[in-house]
């Protein structure tokens, strides 16, 4: 193509660039791409501790890998779709061991999401579990990778010495990381890192939605982010 000069127009690149990706190899390129995007290097899934992996089947990480390639497939391969839609989709795929973990019913077809739940691959159980802990919400560590993976924001390691806050009886964990975070010092990041992370309280370390906290109280998941104008 090069040599027959069809590399010069907008035209001939797309048309080469789409006789590549019809070829099969084109997948594990495709899949590479969005895991490296979206920092799933492994599956954390069956690293969880024991307590949040309790009844839940052993095919489980097996299950979320698949259904994360189908949701890849189906929007940048079968549909033409752009990156974003990953990001957006309302749809998914999910299998009778994955349906319950998505609050959906076992099907082999593409499925329709609670989008007041969730949507996209960012509340999808492969990319939650690559940026939880063990065990616990982590909603800094999931605030953390929202601003670098998605809003290209650099944030800085946390220092070496954390402030020791005096807490109050019945706090929630909100308040407990708000207090833990409020120094000037630790606002730099946290001020960007919070409201994301917060957003996703509810997700436990393998994706399941839970609206309240252990102590029965709904989760305060509101937050605004402040988005640079460049």
């Amino acid at each position: 193509a090069a040599d027959r000069g069809e590399l010069q127009s907008a035209a001939g690149r797309r048309a080469q660039l789409e006789r590549m990706l019809a070829d099969p190899r084109a997948r594990g390129g495709v899949h590479a791409l969005v895991r490296d995007w979206l920092g799933v290097f492994d599956n954390a899934l069956a690293t969880k501790s024991a307590g949040v992996l309790d009844g839940t089947p052993e095919d489980l990480p097996a299950s979320a890998e698949t259904s994360f390639d189908r949701t890849v497939d189906h929007h940048l391969l079968a549909r033409g779709d752009g990156l974003m839609s990953l990001l957006s989709s309302p749809t998914t795929f999910a299998d009778a061991s994955l349906a319950p973990v998505l609050g959906l019913s076992p099907s082999d077809a593409p499925q329709e999401l609670d989008t007041e739940i969730r949507r996209g691959l960012i509340t999808h159980p492969l990319v939650v579990a690559a940026h939880s802990k063990e065990d616990g919400a982590s909603p800094f560590v999931l605030g953390a990778f929202i601003n670098e993976a998605i809003l290209c924001r650099p944030i800085a390691p946390p220092p070496p010495v954390l402030p020791d806050p005096e807490h109050q009886e019945g706090e929630t964990l909100r308040q407990k990381l708000e207090a833990l975070t409020q120094e000037p010092a630790c606002q730099a990041c946290h001020a960007q890192i919070g409201p994301p992370g917060f957003a996703l309280l509810p997700f436990d370390p393998i994706g399941r939605y839970h609206p309240e906290d252990g102590a029965g109280r709904p989760c305060d998941t509101r937050g605004t982010i402040e988005v640079d104008a460049a």
